[in-house]
């Protein structure tokens, strides 16, 4: 498995039962286990590692709780400009539905705060582009097949 600062392309991943803060790159796995995770999140704690056998102590520039406020924190403000959708992912992921089995809208929800556009346009004019392009693509295919 790569390492989650050198991987580029999530679609080969599996993911992971834990990540460190140094590790989130927002990829769709991270962003799952980073809703999974959220209230302990939220009360200023990182989730603990599966492994009892973490015997590092680092010296913090800054206190505790603020990586994993500030994350979920982005989190949030992510999923809010999904509106229904992020809400909908939300639900699924804390029910225990992987990410593989997503249906449509939390599915969008996920690729949307995980990707690179979600800075640059809104989600619903994402979504319109992504029908577009799926639409573009099923012209094509039945100009090819003489259709």
């Amino acid at each position: 498995m790569t390492e989650c600062q050198k991987c580029r392309d999530w679609k080969g991943c599996l993911g992971k039962e834990f990540y460190n803060y140094a590790e989130i790159q927002f990829c769709i796995h991270q962003v799952a286990w980073l809703i999974r995770n959220a209230e302990t999140m939220r009360r200023g704690d990182w989730p603990a590692e599966p492994d009892d056998n973490v015997g590092t102590q680092q010296v913090r520039d800054e206190a505790a709780f603020t990586n994993a406020v500030l994350v979920i924190a982005e989190v949030d403000t992510r999923l809010e400009e999904t509106g229904d959708a992020g809400k909908h992912l939300v639900d699924v992921l804390m029910a225990g539905v992987e990410t593989y089995n997503l249906s449509q809208n939390p599915r969008d929800a996920l690729y949307y705060i995980s990707g690179w556009n979600r800075k640059r346009i809104s989600f619903n004019k994402w979504r319109w582009q992504k029908q577009q392009r799926n639409e573009d693509k099923m012209s094509s295919k039945r100009v090819k097949a003489g259709i």
